[in-house]
């Protein structure tokens, strides 16, 4: 099987880390929302976030998103997009650690396949965790045969014109698993 691509604009990936750096010590998550590439690939480009929502819970080593909330939000991206962008998986922080799915990243990725409301059989999973020097790294999985397996994870400056774009050549930029820092420029984002 091809592995997996994930196309992530670079504002979204800065939103990530953003809202990881400002939840502090407690995990906090949310939403993927995008599309499967229509060559029939293992593409999938990341249109835009759903975040943990107002009445989530964070602990130290988890949260609960508030699910009405995001389903609502979900709606209306997806309706927003004439319906192109859909939900494809979650993103998540682990403040306390790299960015490798835990157990329980696994099971949560295996309930969502098996959920058929969810349509998403093969889930993605970003997460952004912590270097041995404190800075937020990120890394993407995609949920295939009981397991999360590492996909590539390709950020791109430019926020695609339209849904070609983000497949050219010359618009990507892979991040490997290396220090994210958010610059002002992410910040103002």
């Amino acid at each position: 099987m091809e592995r997996t691509t994930i196309w992530l604009p670079r504002h979204l990936l800065a939103r990530i880390a953003w809202q990881a750096a400002a939840q502090g010590e407690t995990e906090t998550g949310g939403m993927l929302v995008g599309y499967e590439g229509a060559a029939g690939g293992e593409d999938i480009v990341v249109t835009s976030l759903i975040d943990a929502g107002p009445r989530a819970s964070h602990a130290e080593y988890a949260f609960n998103p508030d699910g009405r909330w995001q389903r609502q939000q979900l709606a209306r991206v997806y309706a927003d997009s004439g319906r192109i962008a859909t939900f494809i998986g979650d993103w998540h922080s682990h403040p306390h650690g790299l960015p490798l799915p835990s157990e329980q990243d696994v099971e949560t990725a295996q309930q969502t396949a098996e959920n058929a409301g969810a349509r998403a059989p093969r889930p993605l999973t970003v997460i952004v965790g912590r270097d041995l020097n404190h800075k937020w790294v990120a890394a993407g999985f995609r949920y295939t045969n009981g397991e999360l397996v590492q996909a590539r994870l390709c950020v791109f400056d430019a926020e695609p014109a339209n849904f070609v774009e983000a497949l050219m050549p010359r618009r990507r930029r892979e991040a490997k698993v290396t220090p994210f820092d958010l610059d002002a420029r992410d910040r103002a984002t």
